[in-house]
């Protein structure tokens, strides 16, 4: 369960946008492969194998109100950002507050939400509870916190958030191509260069050749008086 609890975090909606490197292996249609997914090292911090992650992925799927789907045999999956998602970000809520005191200082029902959790400074609430978004902001704006002060809030739609996290993702493909383009041009100049050098040295291995020739068509002739060549005696005996 733990190991589910931690992937969820990676996968909710709403942390692709900031902490999750998940978006780097996305689609534009928010769709992943295992493959790809366990090479990430936040997700081999969780799992020691391939096999471990896809069990857990299942299990997630399976989930009231799934984050995923998934689709075992093929290993692929897709991250689900319901068009009717609310997310609240409270700014200051009393930090020593725990879930149970959030939740009676909120007037939470357990219908009203999907998750509630703290992240780092902040209290997360998440819901896809038509009803209950309609109100809510209303309600929690007359709320006042420490020191008489309003209860500050940021809301972020489902669909707000998943036009941020689809630019996101563009913008990973984007750089990848970019990237992947870099290293083709790179090896394109590194072949060109190569077979430069290769064709100089077939011109300087041609011209030695012919250099050779004419030394050794030269080797032993003299020039006579009449301008023929002919044939020089060398000597063994220098003294001879």
């Amino acid at each position: 369960m733990q190991q589910e609890l931690k992937l969820s975090q990676l996968l909710y909606p709403e942390n692709l946008e900031q902490f999750s490197k998940v978006t780097t292996i996305l689609n534009e249609d928010f769709q992943f492969k295992v493959s790809e997914l366990y090479e990430l090292k936040e997700i081999q911090k969780i799992f020691s194998s391939k096999e471990e992650l896809i069990e857990s992925l299942d299990s997630i799927s399976h989930y009231e109100n799934p984050i995923i789907s998934f689709d075992k045999e093929k290993e692929e999956g897709k991250v689900k950002i319901d068009e009717l998602l609310m997310l609240y970000s409270f700014v200051n809520l009393p930090s020593n507050f725990n879930e149970n005191e959030v939740k009676e200082f909120l007037n939470l029902k357990d219908g009203d939400y999907i998750r509630l959790y703290k992240q780092s400074l902040f209290w997360i609430l998440v819901s896809k509870n038509e009803e209950f978004n309609e109100n809510f902001e209303k309600y929690f704006k007359k709320l006042k916190v420490e020191d008489d002060k309003n209860l500050k809030c940021n809301i972020t739609s489902g669909p707000m958030l998943k036009n941020t996290i689809y630019k996101i993702i563009q913008k990973n493909i984007y750089s990848k191509e970019i990237k992947d383009l870099s290293v083709k041009n790179t090896e394109k100049k590194e072949k060109i260069k190569e077979d430069d050098s290769m064709s100089w040295r077939k011109k300087t291995d041609v011209s030695d050749m012919s250099s050779n020739s004419n030394n050794n068509n030269n080797l032993g002739y003299g020039i006579s008086s009449n301008g023929k060549k002919r044939r020089q005696r060398f000597k063994s005996d220098p003294n001879e």
